[in-house]
């Protein structure tokens, strides 16, 4: 994959940025970075903008999702990536685990997430942001 296929402009400042640069830097900023890649995402970024647990908590979290979410609460930040863009993501998650301050959420059966406990009634959502934060 040639590097200016992880190339994209900036929806606030129009200024083309590096996706992986951009996945670098919130890794150095961030407390904890979350990608989401579930089906009901924009359910699912809502529920952690709303999480008590996630306003409360004094860590900054960046969160990468395909959800058109454009919101700042707090220390946190949300940035909206396309489809492509995040599959560039999950696969330097997949193929380098950069970080264990990098956190995937999905509901792909092929890899293991602890939303896969909130589909079957084991977890709550609220628990499962509190055990991202622990």
């Amino acid at each position: 994959m040639a590097r200016c296929d992880y190339l994209r402009d900036d929806p606030e400042t129009g200024i083309q940025q590096d996706i992986v640069e951009q996945l670098g830097e919130y890794i150095e900023t961030r407390d904890i970075v979350v990608l989401v890649d579930i089906e009901g995402v924009n359910i699912l970024v809502e529920m952690l903008c709303h999480s008590k647990v996630i306003k409360d908590t004094s860590k900054k979290l960046a969160i990468i999702s395909c959800a058109n979410y454009p919101v700042k609460i707090g220390n946190h930040e949300y940035l909206t990536v396309s489809e492509m863009e995040m599959g560039k993501l999950l696969n330097i998650y997949r193929c380098y685990e950069p970080s264990d301050k990098l956190v995937l959420l999905t509901d792909s059966r092929n890899y293991g997430s602890t939303w896969n406990y909130v589909s079957n009634g084991i977890m709550s959502a609220e628990d499962v942001f509190e055990s991202i934060l622990a």
